[in-house]
């Protein structure tokens, strides 16, 4: 799986416009013979790749989100990722190509309108553009309970009112070791509870997880935050880890990847 960033490599996390980089710039053609390239490169290569393009456009913190900030109008996320999709298409590309559209956290989000369905709704490129759903999920806060469903479920249940046919891809995940001031063993709990909830028959079309087991500093809204999301930073983590990854109840079922 790619996470694909339409910016520059080295863009400080707290940049949200970045000149030339705008979703009309892309829309407009300014990248064609690259993305060109790359589609064709792909289908020299021949395997498959899962591309998860411009991830968390429904939060305000990255330059493709839809924002005065950002100099992007309303819709013009939409219009990038199809743009993206149709150059991939005529390349032929897109018989390797999963494409992964994966908005963040919902209820992490600061502002109450952000958190409806028709908020994330709006950012949704269409069905003929997207091939798994997905999400960034984090549990970072020692208030809340350490469980999948504080992390995942209100934002798996817009997921499914937008795109019922789609399977759900867990994109990007973790539980904090320091910013949570995890002490006494909720992030064990918070993963054997993922595990637990991938066994649930009711998750049937939540199909994987790509876990951040990296320690990170980041800046939200000038704040600057260190969290330890390893799934090492503890032996009882990863001792949790270790078990519920090597559990057979658990069918992650990627046979029809494109459905």
């Amino acid at each position: 799986m790619l996470t694909w960033e339409s910016r520059p490599l080295k863009t400080g996390n707290d940049q949200k416009y970045v000149p030339g980089y705008t979703n009309a710039d892309v829309t407009g053609g300014a990248f064609d013979r690259y993305l060109t390239q790359y589609a064709e490169a792909l289908v020299t290569n021949g395997q498959p790749v899962v591309i998860r393009l411009d991830h968390e456009m429904n939060g305000s913190w990255y330059n493709w989100a839809d924002g005065t900030v950002q100099q992007n109008a309303p819709g013009s996320f939409v219009a990038m990722w199809q743009h993206v999709h149709d150059v991939f298409d005529r390349a032929g590309a897109n018989d390797y190509v999963i494409w992964n559209w994966s908005p963040t956290r919902i209820d992490a989000l600061g502002n109450p309108k952000y958190q409806t369905l028709d908020y994330l709704k709006a950012y949704y490129p269409g069905d003929d553009y997207v091939d798994w759903v997905g999400m960034s999920g984090y549990y970072r806060k020692a208030a809340e309970a350490p469980t999948f469903d504080t992390t995942f479920a209100k934002t798996i249940e817009q997921l499914r009112q937008i795109a019922p046919e789609k399977r759900i891809l867990l994109s990007e995940i973790g539980a904090t070791e320091t910013g949570a001031t995890v002490t006494d063993g909720q992030k064990a709990r918070w993963i054997t509870s993922l595990f637990d909830a991938l066994a649930d028959p009711a998750n049937a079309d939540v199909i994987g997880f790509a876990y951040f087991s990296e320690t990170a500093t980041t800046i939200v809204d000038g704040a600057r935050t260190t969290n330890d999301w390893r799934l090492n930073s503890r032996a009882d983590s990863m001792a949790a880890f270790a078990a519920g990854i090597a559990r057979n109840d658990i069918d992650y079922d990627l046979q029809e990847v494109k459905k």
